[in-house]
C-alpha cells in the first residue's frame, strides 16, 4: 500500500508544478501582451515626443525599438509618465545671457 501512497504523492507534486507552470505561462503572456500593445502605441505615437533624436530617424529606426519597447516596457512606461525628454537639441552657443 506504501506505493500506492507514494504514487498519489506524485501525482500531486505534478498537479501543483503543473498549476505554478500555468500561472507564470499566463503572467508572461499578459505581460508581454501588454508590452506588445503598450510598444505599438509608444513606436508610433510618443517616441518623437520624448526623444528629439528620434524625430528625424528613418523608417527602419522604429521597429528595432519596437521589440525592445516590448521587453522592458514598464521602465518606458515611467519615462514617459515623467516626459523626460532626452537628446534636446543643443542650443547655440553664439547666444549671450
Amino acid at each position: 500500500m506504501a506505493f500506492s501512497h507514494e504514487s498519489v504523492g506524485l501525482s500531486e507534486q505534478l498537479a501543483r508544478a503543473d498549476a505554478i507552470a500555468s500561472v507564470m505561462t499566463n503572467g508572461l503572456a499578459i505581460y508581454f501582451g501588454i508590452g506588445i500593445i503598450f510598444a505599438l502605441l509608444f513606436v508610433t505615437f510618443l517616441v518623437s515626443r520624448l526623444d528629439v533624436a528620434a524625430q528625424g530617424a528613418s523608417i527602419l529606426f522604429r521597429p528595432v525599438i519596437f521589440l525592445g519597447t516590448v521587453v522592458i516596457w514598464p521602465l518606458v512606461v515611467l519615462r514617459v509618465l515623467t516626459f523626460r525628454q532626452i537628446n534636446q537639441p543643443i542650443e547655440s552657443e553664439g547666444k549671450s545671457s
